[in-house]
């Protein structure tokens, strides 16, 4: 993964990493968002003297899931350790 998409993958990691910690019951609801948010990005910047790439918007998509993923296996483990207290 070149840097510029492992810089996406990140950024949108970790935009919807503590968002989705602090709101669980809408993971669906922020991982659409995220997902459209990046879409848009892409098809706005060639109207803004950038170029847009299919490329970069995968790895937004990417990096969303996976920060929806991990908020819910950080979920999860507090759940277990709070049952066993």
């Amino acid at each position: 993964m070149p840097g510029d998409k492992l810089q996406h993958f990140a950024t949108f990691g970790v935009f919807v990493l503590p968002i989705s910690l602090l709101r669980p019951e809408r993971t669906w609801c922020i991982l659409v968002i995220a997902i459209l948010y990046g879409g848009l990005i892409e098809i706005i910047q060639p109207h803004v003297n950038r170029h847009s790439e299919l490329g970069d918007f995968w790895a937004d998509a990417v990096g969303s899931v996976i920060g929806v993923l991990l908020s819910r296996i950080v979920l999860a483990q507090l759940k277990l350790k709070r049952g066993k207290r």
